[in-house]
């Protein structure tokens, strides 16, 4: 089950300046440098995942600081990579939750690091108990509306309960926005001084570079265009009845693929749309697409944190988004939620209430000012320097720091806990 190693310890980064808080990190435990345990189900093509190999790939300095590994729960192939100077521990945890909670805790038995730090729900759970296993202290990071996704398994209840209790068990908890936060203190008990914000960090660089190439398909300045899994979470069907609805002269392009495509033609060609509604799938490089278009849609029900929405933001358009669960109204800075068929202007975008096809409609209606997209355009550009790559990835290493600090000599007695956990399969 566990086949650790895959970048040989040799290959380790000893280059770059040590960076002396990190030296806080309780190296003793190890006997050598601080040692940091990240984990993760995989490196598939996620959000979660991009950010957790963003964060990696922007800390030089820090990695060459410490002696880092990352464990991997699943073997499903990645879609990012790791820097060089990070030990790869490739587990084989078959996407089951007790699995992955004995295969951490051998990982960081066997390792005994001076923090363990994880991403996505099973990660951890599987770390926070992991954490209480090896005596480290452990900091996960929530990513999205935990409660909405569990709420689709076949064991809701049970599964919500499981996550509190490890949850619970976490020294800190890094929210992905305040609405998530929020969610982490009510619906799961955590206690308000151990949850901390970071919002996801956005290269706004990159996002430039891409911007600028040419665009893989066809696209003009009148067309709306939508980032989103043509799943339910993402609401497409309020998108698709608002555009129809709402006279607007060109396209609506959805860039996505999913298991509703069938029922959203069907949808489009029923509200006479035809060839004006365009789901050409995944594309590679949907930035090029967005800064050409008109504006960037979004009708979720709930998010995380809505990378999309910040990415067209950063390309340079409009946006009209609905007030999901969590992030639209933070990232727009609209502090008071719109009410049913009204229309909010934030910063780079308006906001309107979710599943209102009017109110959508409306706004859509408001979007065919050309002013007034350039003025909310600009707007966006300045707010996105907020998310910038420098800015988040600096306070994940302040909290990791701080939390290490907190923490030293305080789980001395957690490994008694090991033996508990002995019998998970």
């Amino acid at each position: 089950m566990l086949q650790s190693g895959n970048v040989p310890p040799h290959q380790l980064s000893t280059t770059g300046v040590e960076d002396e808080g990190l030296e806080r990190l309780a190296g003793a435990r190890t006997g050598g440098r601080p040692r940091i345990l990240f984990v993760i189900n995989s490196l598939t093509g996620g959000g979660a995942e991009r950010v957790f190999s963003t964060v990696l790939r922007n800390s030089p300095a820090e990695l060459a600081g410490i002696d880092a590994h990352v464990a991997l729960l699943d073997l499903d192939p990645p879609a990012f990579s790791l820097p060089d100077g990070v030990t790869q521990h490739q587990l084989d945890c078959r996407h089951q939750l007790g699995r992955s909670i004995w295969s951490v805790a051998q990982t960081a038995r066997r390792l005994q690091p001076d923090l363990i730090v994880s991403f996505l729900t099973r990660a951890n759970v599987a770390a926070a108990l992991a954490g209480r296993v090896a005596g480290c202290p452990v900091i996960i990071s929530e990513r999205n509306d935990t409660t909405a996704q569990l709420g689709h398994g076949r064991f809701p209840a049970l599964a919500r309960s499981i996550v509190r209790l490890g949850y619970r068990q976490a020294d800190e908890v890094i929210a992905v926005s305040a609405g998530v936060g929020e969610a982490m203190r009510l619906e799961y008990g955590i206690a308000p001084n151990r949850v901390r914000v970071i919002n996801n960090p956005v290269d706004l660089h990159a996002i430039a570079a891409a911007a600028a190439a040419e665009p893989a398909l066809e696209v003009s300045a009148d067309d709306v265009v939508m980032l989103a899994r043509l799943e339910p979470q993402k609401n497409l069907p309020v998108a698709i009845e608002a555009f129809a609805s709402s006279g607007w002269p060109g396209r609506l392009l959805i860039l996505g693929e999913g298991p509703l495509r069938a029922e959203l033609r069907g949808l489009g060609d029923r509200l006479g749309l035809g060839s004006r509604l365009v789901m050409p799938g995944y594309v590679a490089n949907p930035h090029a697409v967005l800064a050409r278009g008109a504006l960037f849609m979004l009708a979720s029900r709930h998010e995380g944190f809505c990378n999309s929405l910040v990415e067209a933001m950063a390309a340079g358009v409009a946006v009209l988004a609905s007030d999901c669960r969590f992030s639209p109204a933070e990232i727009l800075e609209v502090e008071t939620p719109p009410r049913t068929g009204e229309v909010v202007a934030g910063n780079g975008g308006l906001l309107v209430p979710v599943d209102d096809v009017a109110a959508m409609a409306s706004g859509l209606r408001m979007l065919e000012d050309p002013a007034l997209r350039a003025r909310l355009a600009a707007a966006g550009r300045q707010r996105v320097q907020d998310f910038a790559v420098a800015r988040q990835v600096a306070r994940y290493w302040d909290a990791f720091r701080e939390v290490a600090d907190r923490n030293r000599g305080a789980h001395a007695a957690s490994g008694r806990l090991g033996s508990q956990l002995g019998s998970v399969p």
